[in-house]
Order: structure tokens, then C-alpha cells, then sequence
């Protein structure tokens, strides 16, 4: 059994577990990402924040781990060290063969492996196949994990919903096939901070999106456009008089447009979709494909996600190190 610390990092958080007897049994969190090395140009604020958490979970436990497995946007070129991507399909084994070790003795004494994220590339790339073209950094983890946690064994579609949203097909094998990414997230930022949408609508954590508000917005951008369904936000309360928390369950289903595009061809493979993530996205998919009869259709609670990229980056490592 492994004694390791497992970290990873997104836009702006860096995360450190410390994984003993098949557990996460301390946790240490610092509010520093890959955002703040490409603001930067330098990643001196995540080496900091790499040394916190790492001597934070060692001090919690009092154990001394034999590694130091990371995994997400710290392998990337905004992170501690870039790792090439792995091409589609791969699995844990494919993954496990590419990790890279490198030490960083100002950081730790312990030694650093990096588990490489996965692209996809069509065989010949050109503005037709564009479209077929991905990358992802972290998820291969989650992926590996969430099948272990809930026993699955067969195809899997993961929805995962945080900065980025991504759509992640998984065979039975356990290989990734293909990921899709959309940046909604940053768009519903961007729309809620820099347009004049922000008078219409409320704060994302003070609204309950009412579901026939976020369906009309879902609505009206696959019957008009989406540029023009994000204005009827501002219609909506200023000429329908829809209250603002109204208003922003629409503007929310609007956005919820962009990433139904993601899940083409999920259906007809017969996937278990896995909804998981972020603010109020995952719930509204989840209501819209059993409205729709998708037969199979799970919403993970952070818990089980956050478990799920642990486990996973742990046995990728272990068939290394095995």
C-alpha cells in the first residue's frame, strides 16, 4: 500500500492530499493556480504554494510519504513542470508508462511524479477537423478514480463542470477516448462581470435557478442565437419584469446551451453519464437529460469527486512504481 501525497493544482486553487491504508487522511488547500503563473509569467507564487500544502499534510499526520504524485494543470506549461500530453485512447496503463519524475529539493526532499494529461488529434489536423482536437490535464485521474469508487465497468461519459466544462468518454476498458472542452464557465464570468447583463441578474450564490426560467433561457439560444438570447436576460427584467434571481436562472440556461454540443453521440453509445462539479450546471444537465430519458444519468457530490481524483492519480502511479 502506498504512502504518497498527491497534488493538484487547477486555475486557481493547489491542492495536497496525503494518501495512507487506501485513504485520504489529510488534506491542505492554498488559493494559487495556473492563472497566477500565466498573469505572472513565472510560477514562483505556485512553487510557494506547492511547499505549503506539501509540509501542511505532513505536519497534520506526522507520516513520511515516499512521493509526491501530482496531476492537472500543475504538468503544464502554466504549472511546476510541463509534461507532454499522451494521445487518445489511454488508459491508466498508457498513463502510467509517461509519468515523469523530477526532483525539486527547494520544495521537498521527496521525490515529484507528474501523470501526464491526454489529447485528442485527429490523424490529419486541418480547419475541417479542428473541431475533433482537445486537450485535458487532471481529468484523467478523476476518470480512473470514479470508476473504481462506483464500481463501473462499462462506458462512461464524464460531465465535469468547473472553470471549464469537459465531456469525457471513457470505454470499458477504462481508456479516455476523446475529451471536448467548452469555456463556459469563463464566459458566464465574463458575461456576469464586463456586460451590461450584470444590472439584470444576482450573485451565483445567492439565486436557486427556478427550472422554467433556465429552460426558457436554454430555449430561446437554440431558436434565436445565443448572442441574442444572452441580451433577452436584460429583457427579461427590465420589459417581462422578471425578478433578477429569475432573470439569472435564464441567463444560466442560455449558457447551459453551449454544452449540450458536448454530449453528441453519448447517447447512442449506451455511457453511464457522471455530472459533477461546480455551481449550478451539474443539476440543471442532470433534471434536462432525465427529462429527455437518458436511461442512466448520476449527480456526484463534490466528496465523491474530490476522493475520485485521489484514487485515481494514486493507482496510476502504483502500476508505475509496480
Amino acid at each position: 500500500m502506498s504512502t504518497v501525497i498527491v497534488v493538484d493544482s487547477g486555475a486557481n486553487h493547489t491542492r495536497a492530499r496525503l494518501w495512507d491504508r487506501e485513504q485520504v487522511v489529510a488534506t491542505a488547500v492554498e488559493p494559487v493556480g495556473s492563472r497566477h503563473t500565466a498573469m505572472d509569467g513565472h510560477n514562483e507564487k505556485l512553487k510557494a504554494a506547492v511547499q505549503q500544502v506539501i509540509a501542511s499534510v505532513i505536519a497534520q499526520t506526522g507520516l513520511t510519504p515516499e512521493a509526491v504524485v501530482c496531476a492537472g494543470m500543475i504538468t503544464a506549461n502554466v504549472g511546476l513542470l510541463e509534461v507532454p500530453h499522451v494521445a487518445a485512447p489511454a488508459g491508466p496503463e498508457d498513463l502510467a508508462r509517461r509519468i515523469v519524475r523530477h526532483d525539486f529539493p527547494e520544495l521537498s526532499s521527496l521525490p515529484f511524479y507528474f501523470i501526464p494529461g491526454i489529447k485528442s488529434v485527429p490523424t490529419e489536423l486541418n480547419a475541417q477537423t479542428l473541431g475533433e482536437t482537445d486537450i485535458l490535464r487532471g481529468e484523467e485521474a478523476e476518470a480512473a478514480g470514479m470508476r473504481e469508487l462506483l464500481g463501473l465497468t462499462g462506458p462512461v461519459l464524464l460531465m465535469h463542470y468547473r472553470t471549464h466544462h469537459k465531456a469525457i468518454a471513457v470505454n470499458a476498458e477504462g481508456q479516455i477516448l476523446y475529451s471536448r472542452t467548452s469555456i463556459t464557465g469563463e464566459v458566464l464570468q465574463a458575461v456576469v462581470d464586463n456586460t451590461v447583463i450584470r444590472s439584470s441578474v444576482l450573485g451565483l450564490d445567492q439565486v436557486e435557478p427556478d427550472e422554467s426560467m433556465w429552460r426558457a433561457g436554454f430555449e430561446q439560444a437554440r431558436a434565436t442565437s445565443f448572442g441574442r438570447a444572452l441580451f433577452l436576460t436584460r429583457v427579461a427584467e427590465q420589459i417581462w419584469k422578471r425578478s433578477k434571481a429569475e432573470a439569472t436562472g435564464f441567463l444560466l440556461g442560455v449558457l447551459m446551451s453551449l454544452d449540450l454540443p458536448l454530449l453528441e453521440g453519448a447517447r447512442e453509445s449506451g455511457a453511464t453519464v457522471l455530472v459533477y462539479g461546480q455551481g449550478h450546471f451539474p443539476k440543471m444537465l442532470k433534471t434536462y437529460l432525465d427529462g429527455e430519458g437518458w436511461p442512466d444519468v448520476r449527480l456526484l457530490d463534490e466528496a465523491t469527486t474530490q476522493s475520485a481524483s485521489a484514487v485515481g492519480a494514486v493507482r496510476i502511479y502504483e502500476r508505475m512504481a509496480g
